[in-house]
């Protein structure tokens, strides 16, 4: 048997005293029947939580390359938001920012506790958090080291390791938005409807010519309409979110089937007060869908002249809900993709969509959301956007 097998094995049984607190109730609580000296702390009647990646602790000349079937079903960690909407877990993460020369492809992240990218459900009294944690970061490193001390194997400096690699899961922000998702003695409650899970509001900015009620993530046109001509595409607004890296999307329904819609991502800078969209016209265009005022669904992107693409499929109906998805090629650009999306899906399940169209050209990093119109009183309902947020 090789050293490395020998190292992986030592590795695996250290693993199943740790995982076996876990799964023991109020295993967050209580360590005195174990002699363990504890860090981290949940506090009283700990009802909230914290959602923690602890990604497992690679011993010298462990296999950091996935197998075939863990390169299938692994998930990039550019995926992540998406994964998250679309209700999709894996015990390996696949990080393609390695350096390929050290597996030929992605390197494989795996996870002593929990899945990506929804982690692992900590318990925690968030009024006590702040006198011992300074953010929830600082958390998930201290049950992190509670796990690896608990091995007993020496292998790996728990403080070390943990410091570099635990953290919140991906798009987690708020102890307060995880209320009642463990009991009072600190086990996670089954069933609990993840925040996560749903995609984003888009919050609208740099206005012009539009409003955003009724509901604040519609759009709507309220300046007269100035003509017919591509020329009278003059108003409109941007997001305030920002897509700073890995796969998103916006997605849009339309209001009505005979006015002028068009909506997608465009590039932007890392800061919106730097780079305000003071261009509400077709020539400041990016990477947009078009529900035209002939019922019909284009593409539009940027260019000289304006790329045009489609028509594409049936005549778009109010309410029908389409999507502009960027893919993280991993260099610091995305490719634009132009979907239909099937009715009645359900956020937190895999949604069926029907492609329209794959641009030829990249976009670059960051994106925002972009929108014009140009009949009054046309209107986008319900934008939302999913996307990797900037981690605390």
């Amino acid at each position: 048997m090789s050293d490395v097998l020998k190292t992986n094995r030592r590795w695996l049984s250290a693993w199943v005293f740790p995982l076996a607190l876990l799964a023991l109730p109020n295993c967050f609580l209580d360590s005195s029947g174990f002699g363990v000296d504890l860090e981290y702390q949940p506090g009283d009647n700990p009802t909230s939580a914290i959602m923690c990646d602890f990604p497992m602790p690679v011993s010298e000349g462990g296999n950091e390359c996935p197998d075939p079937d863990e390169l299938d079903g692994g998930i990039d960690l550019a995926e992540a938001a998406v994964a998250l909407v679309e209700g999709r877990n894996s015990t390996i993460a696949l990080d393609y920012t390695a350096d390929p020369m050290v597996c030929g492809g992605p390197k494989k992240i795996e996870f002593l506790a929990g899945q990506f990218p929804k982690g692992e459900t900590v318990c925690i009294n968030c009024g006590q958090m702040p006198s011992v944690f300074a953010s929830p970061t600082k958390a998930c490193i201290a049950k992190c080291k509670d796990m690896v001390n608990a091995m007993g194997d020496g292998a790996v400096d728990a403080g070390e390791w943990c410091t570099a690699k635990a953290h919140i899961s991906t798009n987690y922000e708020s102890c307060d938005q995880y209320d009642g998702a463990c009991t009072g003695g600190g086990n996670p409650v089954m069933g609990f409807d993840d925040p996560r899970k749903h995609q984003e509001k888009v919050e609208w900015t740099d206005l012009s010519g539009t409003d955003t009620l009724p509901n604040l993530n519609d759009l709507t046109r309220t300046a007269d309409t100035t003509g017919i001509m591509d020329s009278d595409f003059n108003a409109g607004g941007a997001s305030v979110q920002l897509i700073e890296k890995g796969d998103a999307w916006v997605e849009l329904h339309a209001g009505q089937n005979d006015m002028s819609h068009v909506i997608g991502l465009r590039e932007s800078c890392n800061k919106i007060i730097d780079c305000p969209d003071q261009d509400h016209t077709l020539g400041g265009i990016g990477f947009t869908i078009s529900l035209n005022n002939d019922n019909s669904v284009y593409v539009l992107e940027k260019g000289t002249p304006l790329g045009v693409q489609g028509p594409f499929g049936l005549p778009y109906t109010p309410g029908e809900r389409f999507r502009v998805r960027a893919t993280d090629k991993h260099n610091g650009t995305a490719e634009i993709s132009y979907y239909r999306v099937a009715p009645g899906c359900v956020d937190g399940t895999p949604c069926a969509t029907e492609l329209l169209y794959t641009s030829s050209t990249l976009a670059t990093y960051p994106l925002r959301v972009d929108a014009i119109f140009r009949e009054k009183d046309a209107t986008l309902e319900n934008v939302t956007i999913v996307r990797i947020k900037p981690q605390q």
